[in-house]
């Protein structure tokens, strides 16, 4: 039980572990290097504070991000908490991916992915704040992205055109307006479903010819740059 916290730089090679038992977490407040995440193990938690943490391979334990920034190409098999803190890189082929059974929890703060590609085929449960990216920053869903914030928020970007692609299911169930000034593509077959609050596109993009739009209740989507619906006939108006 209780917490160690790193407070000074150092590094775990590929073989390395730590292995950190239910109800004890292991805090990273400084610069570190895990040559594999698969060194991270046991029942407890890992919680990034502060400095830089470069990590590759898989994590599968429960991680929190309270702070700082994670460098490398790494993928989530766990749970994910990104409270704060930043994912930028310098490497413009850093790749983060969620894994099937892997869940992102992306809460009320400023999420800065700069120059990666982020791909998720599990789930993403979005919750407040900005999600900010630049020019080399995509991300693609294959699986659930839940929009469920009550207060307005944002998808953006510093600079560029960034990409967001729906390729699976995107669910705002939150009250409060989602604004995405990136330009966001709803591919083929796929489903945009809006139940409640508001959806604004101000970045342009494309529904696919078989994309499905999907505006339930008190939902609604609004346009405010240029785009592309390929068939009217997939969007459609639904009550609950």
């Amino acid at each position: 039980a209780g917490t160690l916290v790193l407070n000074g730089e150092g590094s775990a090679s590929a073989s390395g572990v730590f292995d950190v038992d239910a109800g004890a977490t292991l805090q990273f407040d400084s610069d570190y290097s895990v040559a594999d995440a698969a060194g991270l193990t046991g029942g407890g938690a890992f919680d990034l504070t502060g400095g830089t943490l470069h990590i590759d391979g898989v994590i599968s334990t429960d991680f929190l991000q309270d702070g700082g920034n994670i460098d490398g190409s790494f993928e989530i098999d766990g749970e994910f908490g990104w409270a704060d803190g930043s994912w930028s890189t310098t490497n413009p082929s850093a790749t983060t991916v969620i894994k099937s059974d892997g869940v992102l929890y992306i809460e009320d703060t400023t999420s800065f992915y700069e120059n990666r590609d982020i791909t998720n085929y599990g789930t993403v449960n979005w919750t407040g704040g900005t999600l900010l990216t630049n020019a080399n920053g995509s991300f693609v869903n294959f699986g659930s992205f839940n929009d469920q914030s009550d207060s307005d928020h944002n998808l953006s970007e510093t600079s560029g055109d960034s990409t967001f692609t729906n390729d699976g299911t995107y669910l705002k169930t939150g009250a409060g307006t989602t604004r995405i000034d990136q330009t966001f593509d709803n591919g083929s077959p796929v489903t945009l479903d809006v139940r409640n609050g508001v959806l604004e596109l101000n970045g342009g993009g494309t529904n696919g010819s078989s994309g499905a739009v999907v505006v339930k209740n008190d939902g609604l989507i609004r346009f405010t740059d240029n785009y592309t619906i390929e068939n009217a006939a997939n969007l459609s108006t639904e009550s609950l």
